[in-house]
């Protein structure tokens, strides 16, 4: 059987999900959002430092990478 009911558009669809994320986001308490914001730059700083130290490791594999490449190209030149 079919259902007699309307589809929802997608801008209703769009203005619920907005209403509920607003919704949930003015139920916080108000002193948990400067705590978590501080804990959350901190692991931020941590993992930029992270991601730094895992690019300057891999810097000499990429040259030896392009290096090779490169070779190779000059090779089907001559």
């Amino acid at each position: 059987m079919r259902s007699m009911m309307p589809k929802p558009t997608v801008a209703v669809v769009a203005a619920l999900f907005i209403l509920a994320v607003a919704g949930g986001t003015a139920a916080g308490e108000p002193g948990s959002a400067a705590e978590s914001q501080s804990a959350g730059d901190d692991r931020l700083e941590q993992l930029k430092q992270e991601v730094l130290a895992d690019i300057d490791d891999r810097r000499g594999f990429i040259q030896r990478m392009v290096d090779s490449q490169f070779s190779f190209a000059e090779l089907g030149f001559q």
